[in-house]
């Protein structure tokens, strides 16, 4: 049984609908909600929701931020699966099933991740996937993506160091992966899920899924300071793992 773990900050229009979206699951054990310091009276409303008996409200106990937040969600869970979702995004209908059924095939997998669909704030979907509309993506999952079947890619962190093959809401992975790898590394203010990853790729191979299993709300107005606030983080989060017993085992595959 899969537990789901959303941290929520600030996301009092949108987190409602989140849920919903989990609640339609099938395999679901649990969700988590980790109320992350918001002030727009999301506080209250995941009270609120928390009245279905699913449904379980934590504080982040963390610093702040999503890493934290799933962090304390993580701690909290006792399903054997584990999965994510941003409070603005959604599953999309069968998504816990449509990963879970990769174990008719691979049914040693800890590890599954599937395909996602951005939409903006108005609830637009763009046309493609994420997987099928970035190149390298696309060249490196194309044997799920031109087949419909799931692939597995052992020794994921040989292909995960040049493409990055998930989005954290898209991965589904055994709690006891988790606890071998660690939790989010906190002390990354962002790109912490890239740090994280790398980790699990090194510990696990991964089995991808050609389905769109979440849709990604992303938003306009990204600015040149965003992009480069994004790429100075993205750069930190590997000099963490680079200095973790995971990037010596690579064989110099990853620089330091």
């Amino acid at each position: 049984m899969i537990s789901v773990v959303i941290p929520c900050h600030n996301a009092a229009p949108y987190v409602r609908a989140a849920v919903e979206s989990v609640l339609s699951q099938t395999h679901l054990h649990e969700i988590i909600l980790v109320n992350d310091r918001s002030t727009d009276g999301s506080p209250e409303l995941l009270e609120e929701i928390a009245e279905h008996p699913l449904v379980t409200v934590f504080d982040n106990e963390g610093p702040p931020g999503a890493g934290a937040a799933r962090n304390t969600g993580i701690n909290q869970a006792s399903g054997d699966w584990i999965a994510f979702l941003d409070a603005d995004d959604l599953l999309t209908p069968d998504s816990l099933e449509l990963r879970l059924q990769a174990l008719d095939r691979y049914p040693n997998a800890r590890w599954i991740s599937g395909d996602w669909r951005f939409m903006n704030d108005a609830g637009e979907i763009q046309e493609g996937t994420a997987c099928q509309n970035g190149k390298s993506l696309a060249f490196a999952l194309h044997p799920a993506l031109s087949t419909g079947q799931p692939m597995l890619i052992e020794r994921a962190l040989k292909m995960y160091c040049t493409v990055p093959l998930n989005c954290t809401p898209s991965c589904l992975l055994r709690r006891d992966l988790i606890a071998e790898v660690g939790l989010f590394d906190t002390s990354l203010k962002m790109q912490q899920d890239l740090e994280f990853y790398l980790r699990v790729a090194a510990h696990s191979s991964l089995v991808f899924v050609p389905e769109v299993v979440f849709l990604y709300r992303r938003y306009a107005g990204n600015t040149t300071s965003d992009e480069l606030t994004y790429l100075k983080w993205r750069l930190k989060a590997w000099q963490h793992f680079s200095r973790k017993p995971e990037a010596e085992e690579v064989n110099g595959e990853v620089a330091a």
